[in-house]
């Protein structure tokens, strides 16, 4: 966008910007509503410059059409000649357009009430830009900020209108581009206009140093040590299951990712990622318990021992009350298994009428196991333990 407004009409700019633009598509469909909103205020401004008296230069604009055009167009025909090149162009049309069209997702399912905030916010887009280019002396320069300006601000109202799952990264795009309008605002001879926006600067700059230091992510913190947990417990050919992708170095068991969309569809069965039968299949060890489907949370509270922030290592919690207490177990999850208590491993439990030394390996199945003193016990998934796991971890919480 600030290409184009920089440049334009030059070809080589708007080139570039149709090149930009085309990347932009190529990497998240998001840039759709970016894009529309943006020729929509192209449009209104034009229609503003021509009832002011002023004229457009058609031709250059025409001429260099075709390369704006030819830029957007490249990047998406390479996207498209990869996948299909792969036999994955069906594919890639389905996860990039038809799975994210749910009827009913986020606000398309809210009333209609919120698609009024589109033309607010176009009327005040429309008569904002009016007066400033009817009062401006440079007018080419004003409209040169009012193009990123007016496209940000209709983005804006988009979204709010009409984009069902808002989240704060989709607003990332328009700060700079609202920015670039409000920067030709003649605010230098209103001083107390002047030093209002900078007491809101001001007060803003303190309130996110407040609430989100950048010398102090905790959030980051988190992740880096939930994730050293991972790779110190698990080796590369370990099943790790997560939400997103989180445990980046370890494989997970199912294909579908967690987030809002597949959510939604699984949540209103339209989608039935099989959470449960890919544990059991993979014998997947360790978990980031989040965002997981609801349908598969006892299975995973049964199955799955907490150990960490969100993180989940395969096996049960075990109670006994007196000496020699049976227990019946049942493993759903075919891996190797050792028995510990809070004070390390134990010793003299017995399997089946056999002894229980050390780690064994429990196919899926129905177990009677002997414990010989009372107290708390963890049927933990061994390789665990021997890469470091500490007993307090598994008895913690």
């Amino acid at each position: 966008v600030a290409t184009a407004a920089v440049g334009a009409p030059r070809r080589g700019w708007l080139a570039l910007s149709g090149l930009l633009a085309g990347l932009a598509f190529a990497v998240s469909m998001k840039s759709s509503p970016l894009l529309i909103t943006q020729l929509l205020a192209l449009a209104m401004l034009a229609l503003f410059w021509r009832l002011q008296g002023r004229a457009i230069a058609w031709r250059t604009w025409l001429s260099a059409l075709p390369g704006w055009l030819l830029g957007l167009i490249l990047p998406l025909g390479a996207f498209a000649v990869f996948f299909a090149l792969h036999d994955a162009l069906p594919q890639a049309w389905y996860f990039t357009v038809t799975y994210n069209i749910v009827p009913g997702l986020g606000d398309w399912s809210s009333g209609p009430v919120h698609f009024l905030l589109f033309p607010a916010v176009l009327a005040l887009v429309a008569l904002v830009a009016w007066r400033r280019l009817r009062d401006s002396t440079d007018p080419v320069l004003t409209l040169r900020r009012m193009v990123p300006f007016a496209g940000g601000a209709l983005y804006l109202g988009a979204l709010f209108s009409f984009w069902p799952l808002l989240t704060l990264q989709d607003l990332l795009p328009v700060m700079p581009l609202l920015l670039l309008g409000i920067t030709g605002a003649r605010m230098g001879a209103r001083k107390r206009v002047t030093a209002g926006f900078i007491v809101a600067f001001v007060l803003e700059l303190a309130l996110i140093l407040a609430a989100r230091p950048p010398w102090c992510d905790h959030l980051l913190h988190r992740q880096e040590r939930d994730l050293a947990m991972v790779l110190k417990l698990t080796r590369p050919g370990d099943y790790v299951l997560d939400a997103k992708g989180e445990a980046i170095f370890r494989p997970r068991p199912v294909f579908w990712v967690f987030e809002d969309i597949a959510r939604y569809r699984i949540a209103h069965g339209l989608l039935h990622p099989h959470v449960r039968a890919a544990l059991i299949r993979t014998g997947t060890p360790m978990m980031l318990d989040y965002r997981m489907p609801d349908g598969d949370a006892h299975f995973i509270r049964t199955n799955y021992i907490p150990v960490l922030g969100d993180l989940r290592v395969l096996g049960q919690r075990l109670s006994a009350s007196a000496v020699d207490t049976k227990l019946h177990l049942s493993i759903a999850i075919s891996q190797e298994y050792v028995l510990v208590s809070p004070q390390g491993e134990v010793h003299g439990a017995r399997l089946d009428g056999a002894p229980l030394t050390g780690p064994v390996r429990l196919a899926r199945g129905h177990y009677t196991l002997l414990i010989p003193r009372a107290g708390r016990y963890a049927l933990v998934w061994a390789p665990a333990m021997a890469r470091g796991l500490r007993t307090a971890e598994l008895f913690s919480r």
